[in-house]
């Protein structure tokens, strides 16, 4: 019986960390963004690119790298 409530304690205690350590990271992005990633030598699939903003990014993309 007590070796089953340590378990649920231990798990709660998990829980609650990972929680904790998921909203901190949240803040953290929110301040400091990810780096960006360049494109440059990749190859990159736009899907949607018949109109609206995939149409658009695949024309970014295009004109920022030369080729698509």
């Amino acid at each position: 019986m007590l070796f089953k409530f340590l378990r649920v304690l231990f798990d709660l205690a998990l829980l609650l960390l990972e929680v904790y350590l998921s909203v901190f990271e949240a803040l953290f992005r929110s301040v400091v963004p990810r780096r960006r990633r360049s494109l440059r030598g990749e190859v990159a699939l736009v899907t949607g690119a018949g109109h609206g903003i995939g149409r658009e990014f695949a024309l970014q993309v295009r004109i920022g790298f030369g080729n698509a």
